[in-house]
């Protein structure tokens, strides 16, 4: 993948950069029994990461494992918001699904000062 396909990939990733927090985690569609990454609406929305349909595209394409796909999307995602100061939020429990993305997301967190709180569903910066 060249550079510019990466950082093309990447910043569309970013939804709703201008949110005043960030939330991590998948959203069920009122209705269905599908799921979606798009957070819950605010004003403004939420910032998120995704990449859709496109991850599992992406990876094979380019010979990716997960791992090597949350490195590359997930990581400089986490860094933004990190650099930003946005709160950080989850959709839901992150211990509950250990190694999943989302505990993933919290463990990265958690090893750059952040705890997570399950009353608030929220990282907070120790």
């Amino acid at each position: 993948m060249s550079d510019r396909n990466y950082f093309d990939l990447l910043d569309s990733s970013v939804h709703n950069p201008n949110g005043l927090e960030a939330i991590l985690g998948k959203f069920r569609v009122p209705g269905t029994a599908s799921t979606s990454t798009s957070p819950r609406a605010g004003s403004p929305p939420a910032t998120y990461f995704s990449l859709g349909d496109d991850w599992g595209k992406i990876a094979d394409a380019h010979h990716l494992t997960d791992g090597d796909m949350f490195d590359a999307f997930n990581v400089p995602f986490l860094e933004r918001v990190i650099a930003e100061g946005k709160p950080i939020s989850f959709s839901h429990n992150p211990l509950d699904f250990p190694g999943s993305a989302l505990a993933d997301e919290l463990d990265f967190l958690e090893n750059r000062g952040y705890r997570f709180d399950p009353t608030t569903m929220q990282a907070i910066l120790r």
